[in-house]
């Protein structure tokens, strides 16, 4: 009887080992697709507009310079209220990317827009109707968040996904540092509500 116990326990141990490393590798997996997942990039054409969505340093702004000068569009739209200091981000970019060639009546400016929902939601009210496209400028790990919003604003909109990249965010390790992995993990846990919730922002 005894050696039956011995016999089950040990099946049962070697199955639960077998189990718990699978279960590790699907985790380490998952983990390591995050980056990808987040960091969605498209081929992008000629498009009604470029728009930037604030935040971070001027990697954003700048990607939006350059497409603007690699003729992307004529229209370029910065979008972010005051974070620091007396202006917005939305005027602070806009100078930023005047004295690098964009002339200002090429910009336009939303400063109202606190977040990712608002940044969706003002920036349409510039349009008339539904552009045709527009390419989307943020950050690799913000970019995926980003493109799921605007959808909701822009849905009969092509939108290009175009992020700027930063020098702490590796797309393949994201998890190699501490600012990395938090902002790994929030937007996917952001995303993963706006995809039960419909909520997104």
């Amino acid at each position: 009887m005894r050696h039956i116990l011995l016999r089950q326990f040990f099946k049962t141990l070697v199955i639960s080992m077998v189990v718990f490393s699978l279960l590790i590798m699907y985790l380490v997996f998952s983990l390591e697709k995050v980056g990808t997942f987040l960091s969605i990039e498209d081929v992008i054409h000629p498009s009604d507009a470029i728009i930037v969505v604030s935040g971070g340093g001027n990697e954003r702004i700048r990607k939006g310079v350059s497409l603007y000068k690699s003729k992307m569009s004529n229209t370029l739209i910065v979008t972010g209220a005051t974070k620091d200091g007396s202006i917005s981000n939305a005027q602070s970019m806009a100078i930023y990317a005047e004295r690098r060639g964009v002339p200002m009546d090429n910009i336009l400016k939303e400063p109202k827009a606190g977040n990712t929902f608002e940044n969706a939601k003002l920036t349409r009210e510039f349009f008339e109707e539904d552009p045709e496209s527009i390419i989307l400028v943020t950050t690799e790990y913000h970019q995926k968040r980003a493109f799921e919003t605007f959808k909701e604003h822009y849905p009969n909109t092509k939108i290009y996904n175009s992020p700027a990249k930063v020098a702490f965010w590796n797309t393949d390790k994201w998890w190699g540092n501490s600012k990395s992995i938090y902002l790994g993990l929030s937007e996917y846990i952001k995303i993963l509500w706006g995809q039960m919730t419909g909520i997104w922002g």
